[in-house]
């Protein structure tokens, strides 16, 4: 059993030591502290103890650098720790071993690939943009993980919505840095933190009206891409999002009764083809793109990309709101422009929820057998009224 002594400067110089084996003293005021002085004669301050029904040593300093009280207060707060089973030792290590957020992400990202992969269609798409907002905040990929903080967070975000002006993105790079922490079932998650405040969305409610929806079919139909004035005007025609139309299949096109069926991912396991009622605008467009498919393509809009049917269309539509002399709208407003000029002629909810191929909020199957032609008879009236003066070929 080792000495006690009262650890004191005087006293730890004075100790005889052996020069073969390791000499070690106990502290007569704090138990499990003890100084061992080795054979060269360096002089070191320990806790020895069981933690968990197992011996622990841990190092508290080196004599003379650390001196005795000192020595003797950080033994009683590890002391302390250990007594309510915080270790400090073992906290390093696992912070030695812990993962990186990249280590991290790699997994994540790995399901990211596996589940875009589901919709082969729109994998490449889906992938390139987790990729794009990854590349957004390198600064934290070789973060351990218990270095990202909710304030660096904030921060982050604070900076690259003002100096950088890209308040969406903003949102979206915390989004994933959120998605990839639950991912990887870590105890906390930085990003969730009531800390952190999203920026508001501000909903667009912006729509072609009158002269200028005039003036824009007028230079949509002059536009040297014939297949997107096809795809813009089928989206004013049917209210279908730009990236719906772009992906029409033909087995969802029931040209003889005038229906489109898009098939729409609901969740997981269950998906929509809510019937959209084509109008006559939209028929003639479809029937002429019909007869021109002599390549018989799966897809309406065909092209050689990895999806196999065209994509991009912002620069056909910057091109084509100049020709228009209009600027500040998006393609996705032309689904709004519909919805809007639809809503004005007094369309009932019944009649915009057909003609947009929504469900109602309350019911899933309220409106499953609604009768779309009504819909089309109505909406066929307004687009006649609002483009009565454009001749379409």
């Amino acid at each position: 059993m080792a000495k006690k002594v009262n650890f004191t400067k005087k006293i730890i110089d004075g100790l005889p030591w052996s020069k073969s084996n390791a000499t070690t003293y106990s502290d007569e005021k704090v138990r499990y502290h003890r100084i061992i002085i080795s054979p060269s004669g360096r002089k070191t301050f320990q806790v020895y103890m069981k933690h968990n029904g197992k011996p622990v040593k841990r190092k508290v300093g080196t004599y003379p650098e650390v001196s005795p009280e000192k020595a003797r207060q950080v033994a009683k707060d590890i002391i302390g720790e250990l007594n309510i089973g915080v270790d400090r030792q073992d906290e390093k290590v696992k912070k030695r071993n812990e993962p990186t957020y990249e280590d991290i992400w790699k997994d994540y990202y790995k399901y990211l690939v596996d589940k875009a992969n589901k919709k082969p269609k729109t994998a490449a798409k889906n992938i390139a943009q987790y990729d794009s907002v990854y590349n957004c905040y390198e600064e934290f990929h070789a973060l351990q993980l218990s270095e990202i903080t909710p304030d660096m967070l904030v921060k982050f975000h604070r900076n690259y919505s003002i100096d950088k002006g890209k308040k969406t993105a903003a949102n979206n790079i915390l989004r994933q840095i959120r998605a990839c922490f639950y991912y990887a079932n870590v105890d906390y998650n930085p990003a969730a933190s009531k800390k952190i405040k999203y920026n508001p969305r501000n909903k667009r409610k912006k729509y072609l009206r009158g002269n200028e929806l005039n003036a824009f079919v007028n230079a949509a139909l002059q536009d040297e891409s014939k297949d997107f004035c096809d795809v813009f005007l089928l989206c004013l025609f049917t209210a279908a999002r730009i990236g719906s139309v772009m992906s029409m299949e033909w087995t969802d096109v029931r040209l003889e009764y005038g229906i489109w069926e898009p098939i729409t991912k609901v969740s997981d396991d269950d998906e929509d083809n809510t019937p959209i009622g084509l109008v006559e605008k939209a028929l003639n467009i479809l029937r002429r793109r019909y007869k021109q498919n002599i390549d018989k393509s799966e897809w309406v809009f065909p092209s050689t990309s990895k999806s196999g049917h065209i994509s991009q269309p912002q620069k056909a539509f910057k091109r084509i709101l100049a020709r228009a002399g209009l600027e500040g709208f998006t393609p996705h407003d032309l689904r709004r422009t519909a919805i809007s000029h639809f809503a004005q002629a007094s369309a009932t909810d019944q009649e915009l929820l057909t003609l947009t191929g929504n469900k109602t909020l309350d019911t899933k199957d309220v409106y499953a057998q609604r009768d779309v032609g009504i819909v089309k008879t109505h909406y066929n009236v307004v687009l006649d009224r609002i483009l009565k003066n454009i001749d379409f070929i």
